[in-house]
């Protein structure tokens, strides 16, 4: 499996695909990002984990973020074929971005191993987001185009993680009658904390609520905040906040500004999983905000249904059916 992001904390869905292929019978190799301070090599849950020499800059140019994901390739593409010729690989399971990565496994692929192209994010809408204006927008643009199916030709199955993203894809870079398939960024149920918080019939006082994702401004964090600040009410409301990106120093300005240091806790990064589903578990109300953008529509679905979800289990863990009992909230809250 290569991804480039952090193995396990950073990417709970190569986490859950690793667990369902050791549980199928398979071993398992994922090849990712090195952080400061992690092990070059270990083994992490029956998972032998790879990690290279690059670390991923979530505030970077699109230039050096180009630079970055070209050295990644390189360096995953070297070591895939280094390892290939001792494991000798059955499947090479390749999550984007970027989507040329999945050029990293065309060694194996031609010894006649198979491979799977998981589509976590459509790459040409992601960088029209968060590059708009860019000069030469539009040329970039189509060559993302032109590399998402490259990738979706080279791979023998494409997977991503909703319908609305298959749509997308079918319509676009999948070669005509050639299937997609959808998995969620569903819950492992099996990393579920056990209730150690206090079970209470009412909220906590300051009430709590938590935010838990990347920090991006199409993730809508800042609503929230400034949701926060023109709350009138009787009651003190307090907001935990779990994960990284690069929003996150504008967010705590916001904070500062806003004069909401007592009120804000940002967690300074991901969590492991079981961490911050405890976190999860003990507050009062999970939100999900959400910009209004062009490309949200098709990235909505796939981002509130999986927190809201995520959220839900963890806040109520003996039921798994997703209504709301007394004290287990959830708000979706998108920006009109």
């Amino acid at each position: 499996m290569i991804v480039h992001a952090r193995y396990p904390i950073g990417e709970p869905r190569i986490q859950r695909q690793a667990a369902a292929a050791l549980d199928g019978g398979f071993e398992v190799d994922v090849i990712c990002l090195r952080e400061p301070g992690e092990p070059p090599h270990e083994i992490v849950d029956g998972v032998w984990v790879r990690r290279l020499p690059v670390r991923h800059d979530r505030s970077a140019s699109a230039a050096a973020m180009a630079a970055e994901y070209l050295r990644f390739i390189v360096l995953a593409t070297l070591a895939v074929a280094r390892l290939d010729r001792h494991r000798r690989y059955d499947v090479v399971h390749v999550s984007n971005p970027p989507d040329l990565l999945v050029l990293s496994a065309l060694l194996p692929r031609l010894r006649g191993a198979r491979v799977i192209f998981d589509v976590h994010d459509l790459t040409p809408e992601m960088f029209d987001w968060r590059f708009a204006g860019f000069p030469g927008g539009g040329l970039v643009y189509r060559l993302l185009v032109f590399q998402e199916r490259l990738a979706c030709r080279i791979a023998d199955r494409v997977m991503t993680v909703h319908d609305s993203c298959a749509a997308v894809l079918k319509g676009r870079s999948v070669p005509s009658g050639e299937p997609v398939t959808v998995v969620m960024n569903t819950l492992d149920e099996r990393l579920l904390p056990a209730v150690t918080h206090e079970v209470r019939g009412e909220w906590h006082r300051p009430i709590r609520l938590v935010y838990h994702g990347s920090l991006t401004h199409l993730y809508g964090v800042h609503l929230l905040i400034e949701a926060l600040a023109k709350l009138d009410s009787d009651e003190p409301v307090e907001l935990s906040v779990l994960g990284d990106g690069d929003e996150q120093p504008r967010l705590e300005a916001l904070v500062a500004d806003l004069n909401l240091e007592d009120r804000v806790h940002f967690s300074k990064g991901f969590r492991p999983i079981d961490e911050a589903l405890e976190k999860v578990a003990a507050a009062d109300i999970g939100v999900v905000p959400l910009v209004s953008l062009p490309i949200s529509t098709a990235i909505e679905a796939v981002s509130s249904t999986s927190r809201c979800r995520s959220q839900l289990c963890a806040q109520a863990p003996d039921d798994r059916s997703p209504f709301l009992g007394r004290g287990d909230c959830f708000l979706h809250a998108r920006q009109r």
